[in-house]
């Protein structure tokens, strides 16, 4: 526990001021990362939404051919393997492995349960995926063409790579509300 002492002053608010400003200098000299500080600041659908317009532009733009997608798609830091001994089990690392990493587990595995990509088995122990045919559709689909012919895919591309993630995520709610009325539509509901 931190023991913080306020010297004497008059009224309550003058104390209980001085005692947040203490605490506040203490917690920002602690090694929060920026990554952290950006999820803590974030509500859970807003990461969703930033991770999941990440990963599907970088699908579209590869598409159709299947891609290894790893945290660094969405701008987090992964953990290299330098050496691995298989007799061991000892392997040489550098870098660290982001917080944020098991969130972006789950949202491709999110996106893969609902259809929008496919995940196949490669050589050497990994995955790739690609965007289902639902998938593709949505992000071809162009919302207003008479206001251009750009369509959500090519859109949510661009917004990824400038970092507005606003937009993004605006692009993305639009592509997954295609994309489920179309999955939906097929399944006969």
């Amino acid at each position: 526990m931190l023991d913080i002492s306020v010297p004497p002053r008059q009224g309550v608010g003058n104390k209980k001021a001085r005692s947040w400003r203490a605490y506040g200098s203490v917690l920002s000299s602690l090694p929060f990362s920026k990554t952290m500080a950006r999820a803590m600041a974030k509500t859970n659908i807003e990461r969703f939404d930033e991770m999941s317009a990440d990963i599907l532009a970088f699908l579209y733009e590869g598409f159709p051919i299947p891609s290894s997608v790893s945290p660094q798609v969405a701008g987090l830091t992964v953990l290299k393997y330098l050496e691995y001994d298989p007799t061991t089990e000892n392997s040489v690392t550098e870098g660290e492995r982001d917080p944020e990493t098991e969130f972006f587990d789950a949202t491709l595995e999110w996106l893969v349960h609902a259809g929008f990509i496919a995940k196949r088995a490669a050589p050497v122990n990994r995955q790739v995926y690609v965007l289902t045919p639902y998938g593709l559709q949505a992000l071809k689909h162009v919302p207003k063409p008479s206001l251009g012919t750009e369509t959500l895919g090519q859109k949510l591309s661009a917004a990824t790579k400038a970092g507005t993630k606003s937009a993004a995520s605006e692009i993305l709610n639009q592509a997954l509300s295609i994309g489920a009325q179309l999955i939906t539509k097929h399944a006969g509901f």
